[in-house]
This record gives C-alpha cells, structure tokens and sequence, in this order.
C-alpha cells in the first residue's frame, strides 16, 4: 500500500491525468479485497477445523467421518495454497507476507488436527525388553542363566520392530494371493511383482506403492488414494471421495475419479480420470490425459456417494512445470474416449480353504 502511494504522488507530479489516479486507486483497492478473502477462507477452514478437534474430543463422532471431514479441509487448503500462490504477483510484500504467514499457521493447524486424530504409531525395539525381562528372572534365580546371555547383549537393538502401539484393526491379510497391510480405515499394498490386487472394503485411505507390472482392482468407493514408485502397473479404482497424489510411474494405465488429482514426476502413462477441479502435474512427461470410463457393480451409487458426478466435464490440467499460459503444454496429451466405457466384473470362486476373486475387464462402445 505504501510503494502504491507513493506511486501516487509521483503520477501527480508527473502531471498525469486523474483517470490514471483513479485506477491506481481502484487497483490498490482490489489488492485489499484479495487479502481480505484469503483471511476470510483461513478463518473459516480454522473453524471446520477447530470443530473437528472439539468432536474428536467429545467422542461425537467415529474416525472415519472425522476422516473425510479432514479430507474435505485437505482440499480447501490446498486450493487455498494456490491461489495464493498464483496471487502473489499482484501483491505487495507485506501483503505476501500476511496472506504467507496466515497460511503456515492454517496449515500448521491442520497437522496438530490430523496429529491428535491419527496419530503415529509408537515402536519399542521387542527383542531388547525380551533380553532384559531374562536379566530380572535371572537376578531372581541365578540357575536360569542362560549361555548365550553375552550373544544376546550383542544383538540388544538389532531385533525386529514391534508396533504394537498401532491401531488395534491392524492385521496382515492374504488377498487374492497379495499381501496387504491394513489396519482400521488404511490400507496399503507394496512390494509385489506381476501380482494381482484386490480390494473391496469401501470408504478406505488406499496406498500403493512400489508395485512392478501388478494389476490393482479396487472396485468400491475409497477416501483418498495415494501412489507411488509404480512401473508399468494397471489400476482400476473406484470414485475417490478425497484427493488423490501419484508419484514416480513410469508407464502404466490409471482408472478414477476425485474430487482433486496431483500428479507429479512420472511419465509415459495414460490417465481416464475426471475431476471437478483440474489436476495438477509438476515434472511429468508423456501423459495421455482421457475421461473416467470406469464402471463395474455399484459404481452410480459409489459416484454419489462420493459426491461426484458420473459424467464430469473434463478440464485440462495445470502444468507447473509449463509457465507459457498461452499455449498448452507439451507434457500431456488429451485422448478422446467417445462413449466407450471399462467394465471391470469380479466373481467369487469357493477355494479351499478359502474365496478367491477374479476380475475380468471389457471395454464397450
């Protein structure tokens, strides 16, 4: 405000005319109405938040709708973020600094939040207590040493990790022939090869991660969706009612639909994804860009459930790694799917001792 009076008094001096003066005015008046929206939306995602906390503590609500509450705050934020950032240009420094300190304390708000609703997982080294729980037996009665008491004292630390600290749904479960960690509302899938996933538990937070030509069928409606460290790996997902982040692929074929996409450092893939907001790519090359044609058994009623429509309108991504505004950015390459669709149909099959699922895929005009 100060470097804009200032540039008034110079346009007086300098003789020009007061139509110049008067939209300098209405600039700097502008600037001012762009800072006040920026408070305005911190204060009222503070407040979502703050009443997250208060039914966190009073036990009024369960975890998993706490979840998407925070999930929904998650996605007002990181809008929030951008247009601050795309806003910066047209500020001055102190008002870049206000909307920037305003939004490192919302932000720092959300984590304290997120901390207090999931918190992490506490871990105790179980073969260093095992050691010294014989130490105390062996004090007691001095018969029960053992011989290898001094092998034991080299290995103390080095033994496996218990986090039995964690929540108590947490459990291993063999799927369809692919190991999954899950544990209440998340589940995670990592490490496979050539494998085939199956997931069927709605309303979950789905990690995947360090996949390699693995075929993933998550045929519900999930919370938020997050990849990472994938190679040439298909995966269908039903509607997230979150964001979903990808990362680090290379090559592939994508199945969803979210109410906000981030993709960022991967290349070669092809995307039928819709959102209602545009995605977001950083450092990304070769993308094939196409609407959801996703369906498979309860996918309507998954879409409104999510919130989101079964015919989004496609809207092209934002390249941040692209700054000519002008002209589309080569990264990404949009492919029209006319009225195609991918069903994916899952049937159960008695093995014993236990079912096993199938999946089969079909396209259809």
């Amino acid at each position: 405000m100060a470097e804009d009076a200032r540039g008034l008094r110079r346009d007086e001096q300098d003789g020009y005319k007061a139509e110049r003066i008067d939209e300098r005015l209405a600039q700097a008046g502008r600037t001012g109405d762009a800072v006040e929206h920026v408070m305005q939306k911190c204060s009222h995602v503070e407040q979502r938040l703050d009443a997250i906390e208060r039914k966190r503590v009073e036990k009024s609500c369960g975890a998993a709708e706490l979840g998407e509450e925070l999930d929904e705050c998650v996605i007002e934020i990181d809008t929030l973020r951008e247009h601050v950032n795309a806003s910066t240009a047209r500020l001055v420094p102190y008002d870049q600094r206000r909307c920037e300190k305003a939004m490192q304390q919302l932000e720092a708000r959300y984590e304290a939040v997120r901390a207090g609703l999931f918190p992490r997982a506490k871990f105790h080294f179980k073969r260093k207590n095992q050691f010294l729980e014989r130490l105390r037996r062996q004090q007691d009665d001095p018969e029960q040493r053992p011989e290898n008491v001094e092998e034991d004292a080299k290995t103390l630390g080095a033994g496996d990790v218990d986090q039995s600290g964690a929540l108590e749904d947490r459990h291993v479960q063999e799927n369809g022939g692919s190991v999954s960690t899950t544990s209440a509302d998340f589940c995670v899938y990592e490490g496979e090869t050539g494998a085939t996933l199956y997931h069927t538990k709605p309303n979950c937070t789905i990690t995947l991660q360090h996949l390699e030509r693995c075929t993933v069928y998550i045929c519900t409606s999930v919370s938020a969706l997050k990849v990472s460290n994938l190679t040439e790996c298909k995966v269908f997902c039903g509607p997230v009612s979150g964001s979903a982040h990808i990362s680090y692929i290379a090559g592939g074929e994508f199945h969803f639909m979210a109410h906000q996409i981030r993709i960022h450092t991967s290349r070669a893939c092809h995307f039928f994804a819709s959102s209602p907001n545009a995605p977001i790519l950083e450092e990304c090359t070769k993308l094939v860009m196409s609407r959801a044609v996703l369906h498979y058994s309860g996918s309507a009623q998954d879409c409104i459930a999510a919130k989101l429509g079964a015919d989004l309108p496609w809207k092209d991504p934002i390249d941040f790694s692209w700054l000519a505004d002008s002209e589309k950015s080569p990264h990404w390459d949009f492919r029209e799917t006319g009225s195609a669709q991918c069903w994916v149909y899952l049937s159960e099959e008695q093995d014993t001792p236990s079912v096993s699922i199938h999946a089969r895929v079909e396209w259809k005009e």
